[in-house]
């Protein structure tokens, strides 16, 4: 599985760390992860979705992994 590092910044200036995942079936999806974990956790599905060619986008939730800002696991 080929990934490219992304950064996206909010409009409150945190910036967000991701992989994408280029598409080869014309298709893409986001996946993201549960409270208190990080993208590297969604691996395992991302392997299977991309054997099929889903384009993947993976990201880092506020505060967690190498993602800036706050992190909220509540709610």
């Amino acid at each position: 599985m080929r990934c490219i590092d992304v950064i996206m910044s909010t409009s409150d200036g945190a910036r967000l760390s991701g992989w994408y995942v280029p598409v080869v079936n014309g298709a893409a999806l986001v996946l993201r992860h549960g409270a208190g974990s990080t993208r590297t956790d969604t691996l395992p599905q991302a392997a299977v979705l991309a054997r099929h060619g889903y384009g993947l986008l993976l990201v880092d939730a506020r505060g967690h992994g190498h993602s800036g800002g706050r992190g909220m696991d509540l709610g």
